[in-house]
């Protein structure tokens, strides 16, 4: 999986991120994993994760994550309507950071810095 993070652009990798990091605090905050995974549609992900992007944009790089594996989502009226990141994102993100949020937060702020220079 970590071939398929390498093909993304710097903006699925910020969006990758970012739903990773909105799951792992789901899981501290006790949710269960079937709860903890669901992202909603992708207006839910845009007003809740990326509100900074707009709705084509989250749509275009969900549709990237998807391709690479990292999520799966429902298409309906030219959105989609309902995703959740997959257990390959979850596997990613462990072995990447383990559960060190300061790792993450770093990621973020690195691929921002690629994204906005």
């Amino acid at each position: 999986m970590n071939d398929e993070y390498e093909r993304l652009t710097n903006d699925a990798r910020y969006l990758l991120l970012r739903i990773s990091s909105e799951y792992q605090e789901r899981r501290v905050a006790g949710k269960p994993k079937r709860d903890a995974v669901e992202m909603g549609s992708a207006e839910y992900v845009r007003d809740t994760v990326m509100p900074e992007w707009s709705l084509a944009d989250v749509e275009f790089t969900m549709g990237e994550l998807v391709n690479a594996g990292f999520m799966d989502a429902t298409p309906g009226d030219d959105t989609y309507i309902w995703s959740h990141i997959t257990t390959a994102a979850i596997s990613w993100r462990e072995q990447k950071f383990g559960n060190d949020v300061r790792k993450v937060l770093s990621a973020i702020d690195e691929v921002k810095k690629l994204l906005h220079p």
